[in-house]
């Protein structure tokens, strides 16, 4: 029997979307998954990304690696901000 999967769209800004060159990704990953798998994951894909300290929000929420995605969940990539 085949594990059951959730398509994700994941929202890319600033530098992150400049460098993939793309607004957004798609990806598919195992029901249950957590932020460090889905992260795992992307950076298979896109090996500079692990060079990158980028953050994750589930629902427009910071989120730790260890949150399980739901289908259904809205995903964004963040890059690190700078300012004062």
């Amino acid at each position: 029997m085949a594990a059951t999967t959730h398509s994700h769209r994941i929202l890319l800004f600033a530098g992150v979307a400049q460098r993939a060159g793309a607004r957004e990704w798609r990806v598919d990953v195992a029901a249950g998954s957590t932020v460090a798998e889905l992260r795992e994951e992307l950076a298979r894909r896109h090996p500079w990304l692990r060079e990158l300290p980028v953050a994750f929000a589930v629902n427009q929420a910071l989120a730790a690696p260890t949150t399980r995605l739901a289908a259904g969940d809205e995903l964004a990539l963040l890059p690190p901000v700078s300012g004062g």
